[in-house]
């Protein structure tokens, strides 16, 4: 009998590649050795079907030989559940699943309206209660990615946060932990900052500080505050985030204006 790749997967046979991207991480990081040391040899069995299996579905050609192999057949009628999901438009539940399934159909501009229809809808909605915690960081993350493409950084930011928060607590899922660190060091020290005035960009600075950055990046970020507090006058805190600077990676670059500024070196 041959392989199903589909019930490998936990996908639908009709499911789309984003579908199929998205259970193939999750299967990965269930099944990975690491978190099954009782049973190592049966983890890295399950993890190498899940490989196989995520290599033939995201080929199209082999997933048609695939297909075929299994006699998988398309119904023109055939009403998918996510038709039927759209019609309970008064279903926080099932609207919040097909938010999800249209993101990862690619149809963000749908996934989109439709949650915000939900938060006018519902007071106080949130995504938590009705989708499973990985579903629910999926959903976060591709949220914040459409919010970040249309302009709206500071939705995408509150997005991100939230997925990054979660993801910092033990035990680490890490589904989207260094890519969204790096999308959060980013809008917090580039796009946010942009045209701000001091104390905007303070704040930014700040909250950049609080992510498991390495010690060069934090010594960039301490060498922007004493920048930015160089231009509100307050020379105590300059010198001392410049001192951190040093602390944290004496060979920070771009220091020796702010230096001759303050009085100090970098060897002080």
């Amino acid at each position: 009998m041959a392989t199903n790749y589909y019930e490998i997967l936990e996908v639908d046979p009709r499911a789309s590649i984003e579908e199929i991207k998205a259970s193939f991480r999750r299967k990965v990081m269930e099944h990975h050795p690491d978190r099954n040391p009782a049973d190592r040899d049966g983890a890295e069995e399950r993890v190498r079907l899940v490989i196989e299996a995520y290599r033939v579905l995201a080929d199209p050609e082999r997933r048609m030989v695939h297909d075929r192999r299994l006699h998988v057949v398309e119904d023109e009628h055939f009403e998918t559940i996510w038709e039927r999901i759209s019609k309970h438009d008064r279903d926080p539940a099932a609207l919040s699943r097909l938010v999800l399934h249209e993101l990862l159909e690619g149809r963000g501009a749908r996934a989109v309206e439709i949650y915000e229809s939900l938060l006018r809808d519902f007071a106080d909605f949130d995504l938590l209660p009705y989708l499973d915690l990985k579903d629910y960081l999926d959903c976060k993350f591709l949220l914040g990615e459409q919010y970040e493409r249309r302009g709206n950084l500071k939705v995408a930011l509150g997005m991100y946060q939230e997925v990054y928060n979660e993801e910092a607590e033990p035990p680490r899922l890490c589904f989207f932990f260094d890519e969204v660190k790096l999308r959060l060091r980013n809008l917090y020290l580039h796009d946010m900052v942009r045209g701000a005035d001091p104390p905007a960009a303070i704040h930014y600075y700040m909250l950049a500080l609080e992510l498991q950055l390495p010690k060069p990046d934090k010594a960039m970020i301490y060498k922007r505050l004493a920048d930015a507090y160089c231009k509100l006058g307050d020379t105590a805190k300059a010198r001392q985030s410049l001192h951190e600077a040093f602390r944290q990676y004496r060979k920070v670059k771009g220091t020796r204006r702010i230096c001759e500024k303050l009085g100090i070196t970098p060897l002080e």
